[in-house]
């Protein structure tokens, strides 16, 4: 990129604070300023220009979309058309026609692609040499620099589509062909806006006579080759020759257990370059998204020598001449666990002026828990505790709740369904000629929960916690607008096996929770006599289902090789866990503990139709 392109881009991103709108007012500089100066066709006449050599639909395709990057949504389209109009309007638009077509490496690249894109060859995989020799192509088609990031994403783009054929016959790659190119191109976008080029000169400075490199996060994780996506030209750290010590600032978003996987890496690197490494981590909640802190210091040998506090601010200073061996921390998971949700209400809450809570109870595993985890992010005089009971509630369960609230010193209230209950059910039947169904009575009591909540919330300016876990969620075993509602989800990534374990931790600590809080059968109390297990597998086999499926990645198959669980229950749970995105997509923000949090780490459109054909 020249001088001109980055003045442009600090003048665009001056206009807006909307990162979409600076994305698409640059690209459209770069690609219609630029290409106009070859004497090619501006921004506006882009349509015009596909629909005089393309299909129509692929004019149309275009035109529906934000225009921000007219190179991928050429290249997105050459694995379908592979024609030699396209070979020969993309040499024609950089004036870089070939003088024998067929020859060109990126018509025969495009060419054979399309063939596998359709599912006429799909067992034919690209030589490898013909890709580079293409990719060099497009880097060379410019006038103006294509940083190494830019060929990085068009090479994505070809090994995405690539794959996609291996895993899915050619009929159901076509069936949602048009979402996998549109989040393919979102995710390129975004990419190549983070990173328009790669920086390849050290960062260094000098203190009190010694040398300091400074590295970002990601950079360890490339040195060591161990995340394949990133493909750096380089590794980061190879510019540092003869630095005194190496400093590495990060915002690594927590995962249970990620602590060693650090300590791992930067040990690696440590012994490899013989300088120590401070490894500074940012701490906080972002959202769902929370940041352990935790920042430690690795000796040259690759040992570990001492660490900040976790999930609090902290700061200690080191002797860069005495950085003696230290010992590993050692702390349960569920310890950990629970300082990072405690950290995450906190955040979430303070960061936006809000000072408490309100929690809906039931006498269950997962309002007793939140209640708990509530109080030691807020303090007791901030959480308020409400019971809800309906006909169906028992007086064990509110026994429980009471008791609980008594030893954790919250305010609880009551306030029975009864009588607006009733009200509501006369209403429904009054515009019907039949009973109501048992769901939808199930559901009303719910959502009139629900709707009590939020008004409280209304009067006292205090935020509604959702209580769900993660084994509800992924079988969508939840009332919309009803138990779903609330500001935060702070059990959310928790399978309920992980709920019962938290619990069991803290109880372990201190004697808090009613001790039948854990051996009675899960409810939701919508109806007489009703247990979860009415309408699902017991939680230790759905969460191991689940654990392996989302979290480890495994396949059906793999599934029931591993586990013996019945074929009809594994499919059954996954087929489910498919058909429930669209509660998922309307739940609160979830605080993220594991590798792959609803919302967060896994993204799937509502409108899915390929499950159908696998279960």
């Amino acid at each position: 990129m020249t001088e001109a392109d980055i003045n442009a881009f600090d003048t665009f991103t001056d206009r807006s604070t909307d990162q979409a709108i600076d994305r698409e007012r640059f690209f459209k500089y770069l690609l219609g300023d630029k290409i106009a100066d070859q004497g090619m066709p501006t921004q506006t006449n882009y349509t015009d220009l596909w629909a005089s050599n393309f299909n129509p639909m692929f004019a149309q395709n275009y035109a529906n979309s934000d225009r921000s990057n007219l190179y991928d949504v050429a290249f997105n389209n050459a694995s379908v058309s592979g024609s030699k109009k396209y070979s020969d309007m993309f040499f024609d638009m950089f004036n870089k026609k070939p003088t024998n077509l067929t020859a060109d490496p990126g018509y025969t690249y495009a060419n054979t692609l399309a063939n596998t894109s359709t599912g006429i060859a799909s067992s034919t995989k690209v030589d490898p040499t013909v890709k580079e020799v293409y990719i060099n192509n497009l880097k060379s088609s410019f006038e103006y620099d294509v940083s190494d990031q830019m060929a990085r994403l068009l090479e994505r783009q070809i090994n995405a589509s690539y794959e996609t054929n291996k895993v899915f016959s050619s009929e159901d790659l076509a069936k949602f062909q048009t979402l996998f190119e549109k989040n393919a191109t979102t995710q390129q976008q975004d990419l190549l806006f983070k990173a328009i080029s790669e920086g390849k000169d050290p960062l260094v400075f000098e203190h009190m006579g010694k040398k300091f490199g400074i590295s970002i996060c990601e950079d360890i994780w490339a040195s060591q080759n161990l995340v394949k996506e990133t493909h750096y030209s380089h590794h980061p750290f190879d510019h540092y020759k003869d630095v005194d010590a190496m400093i590495n600032i990060s915002a690594s978003p927590y995962v249970k257990n990620k602590f060693l996987t650090r300590f791992d890496l930067l040990q690696k690197v440590a012994k490899k370059y013989k300088a120590p490494i401070f490894y500074s981590c940012q701490v906080g909640g972002q959202d769902g998204v929370l940041f352990d802190g935790g920042s430690f210091v690795v000796n040259q040998r690759g040992e570990f020598v001492d660490h900040l506090q976790f999930f609090k601010e902290d700061e200690k200073v080191f002797d860069l001449n005495n950085l003696i061996k230290g010992d590993l921390p050692q702390f349960p998971i569920f310890e950990e666990i629970e300082n990072a949700i405690i950290m995450g209400l906190r955040d979430f809450f303070y960061k936006q002026g809000f000072k408490g809570c309100l929690v809906g109870l039931s006498g269950g595993i997962d309002s007793s828990l939140t209640l708990y985890l509530c109080v030691k992010a807020f303090g007791a005089q901030s959480v308020y505790g409400f019971m809800i009971p309906s006909l169906f509630t028992s007086d064990m369960n509110i026994e429980d709740s009471t008791k609980l609230a008594k030893k954790l010193n919250v305010e609880i209230k009551s306030a029975p369904l009864g009588k607006v209950l009733t009200e509501l059910e006369e209403m429904v039947k009054a515009q019907t000629s039949y009973q109501l169904k048992d769901l939808t009575h199930q559901n009303m009591q719910a959502r009139l929960r629900g709707l009590f909540l939020m008004a409280m919330s209304n009067q006292t300016d205090h935020l509604v916690i959702t209580t769900g876990n993660k084994s509800e969620l992924a079988m969508g075993y939840a009332t919309l607008y009803g138990d779903m509602c609330g500001a935060i989800a702070p059990l959310g990534d928790l399978l309920k096996t992980e709920v019962y374990g938290l619990a069991k931790h803290i109880q372990s600590k201190e004697e808090i929770f009613p001790k039948r809080i854990f051996i009675k059968a899960p409810s939701a109390e919508l109806a007489f006599n009703q247990k979860d297990e009415d309408n699902l597998p017991p939680y230790p086999v759905l969460d191991q289902i689940l654990s392996l499926f989302l979290e480890q990645g495994y396949s059906i198959e793999k599934i029931i090789e591993m586990t013996k669980i019945q074929r009809e229950v594994v499919t059954w749970v996954i087929h489910k866990l498919f058909q429930m995105e669209f509660k998922r997509q309307q739940y609160a923000p979830v605080l993220k503990v594991s590798s792959k949090t609803f919302n967060l780490g896994r993204k799937m459109p509502i409108v899915q139709k390929f499950y159908k054909s696998n279960f």
